[in-house]
């Protein structure tokens, strides 16, 4: 599927249209390499052995985007489909949440574009801008996540000051 737009949430992204969300954070260049030789990332590991893991993880997280593409190689080499004339990217080209030149550029090329072009407080707020446009919207994992943990915040929240606030401040 592709991503047709996706806007960030709370350091999260919310897709919309026909989409998949995905989410990749940082850069490489700022991660260092761990000391000594690589571990092998394709050979089986004892998961009860915490430093052989937290090696082979440190040496995935020093992977640059080519180290990654010729670690583990897809079965794909180009898009078998073109993004560009996807269904409904009509429609969002004539809403609000329209997608760049650039943005374009890059759905092209890749088949999925991240556009932190509009922001949202929260998951609903992003939803229902994405709903008033009359566009279709792919409600992920994270974001239901986000608004579980959400309300038990607010019932937390809530319940420390009705009940622990008045044990923690001193009666004057």
């Amino acid at each position: 599927m592709t991503i047709l737009r996706t806007v960030t949430c709370r350091g999260a992204l919310v897709s919309l249209a026909l989409s998949t969300s995905a989410c990749g954070t940082g850069s490489s260049a700022s991660r260092s390499a761990s000391p000594g030789p690589a571990p092998d990332l394709h050979a089986a590991i004892d998961t009860r052995n915490y430093a052989a893991m937290k090696a082979r993880a440190d040496a995935a997280g020093a992977l640059s985007g080519d180290s990654v593409a010729s670690t583990y190689p897809t079965a794909f080499a180009t898009l078998d489909y073109a993004p560009l004339s996807a269904q409904y990217l009509d429609r969002i080209q004539a809403s609000a949440l329209a997608l760049t030149d650039g943005e374009n550029a890059a759905l092209a090329k890749n088949g999925f574009v991240i556009s932190t072009g509009r922001e949202f407080p929260t998951f609903v707020r992003g939803f229902a801008e994405i709903y008033s446009e009359h566009l279709p919207v792919y409600v992920s994992a994270d974001a239901i996540l986000e608004s579980v943990h959400s309300a038990y915040d607010s019932m937390l929240l809530r319940m420390e000051q009705a009940t622990v606030i008045n044990d923690v401040i001193a009666p004057s």
